[in-house]
């Protein structure tokens, strides 16, 4: 008898080791996301700026919900580096993933900021003329989309961060 009842939890155990099996890998699914972005988090408090780079390009894998979203970190945490060509880049790669509109100022006000790394150093090589090329297209980054506004008494701006970036350029 003690046999017969090994045999059949055997068989319930192989009976439940598919789904188990499909609802694990369907979690990890979903945790993924959220697993890198702890990640990223983790990297770029630490001010650890190349690993948050790597995690956040990781996330172009796991997020298929929001991918703008690892483009944004990645640039971010180029920012936090200085370079803000490759910040760029990536600023612009996050606003042609289609960003939610409210987050579309939050993704320009970064792009204005690292086309500003790239025209202050421009202007520490006394490349002034190509510094003021570059402060120009930062702040037009900001007027598009509504994110700053050039009389604000009209149209009030969508983002206050854009209007302290118009501001900075300045």
């Amino acid at each position: 008898q003690e046999t017969l009842r090994k045999k059949r939890r055997k068989k319930y155990l192989l009976i439940a080791l598919g789904p188990c099996s499909v609802l694990t890998v369907i979690s990890l699914f979903f945790l993924r996301p959220a697993c890198t972005d702890v990640l990223y988090r983790i990297n770029f408090d630490g001010q650890n700026g190349g690993g948050a780079v790597t995690v956040a390009r990781m996330q172009q894998f796991s997020t298929l919900i929001e991918p703008y979203v690892a483009y944004y970190n990645a640039g971010t945490a180029l920012i936090q580096q200085n370079n803000g060509k490759e910040a760029e880049k990536e600023f612009r790669q996050s606003l042609a993933n289609n960003p939610p509109e409210d987050k579309i100022c939050q993704v320009r006000v970064n792009l204005s900021y690292s086309i500003e790394l790239q025209a202050d150093y421009e202007q520490s090589q006394n490349n002034n003329d190509e510094a003021l090329v570059l402060f120009s297209k930062a702040e037009g980054v900001l007027y598009e989309n509504g994110c700053a506004s050039k009389d604000n008494s009209k149209t009030p701006p969508k983002d206050s961060h854009a209007e302290e970036a118009i501001a900075r350029s300045e």
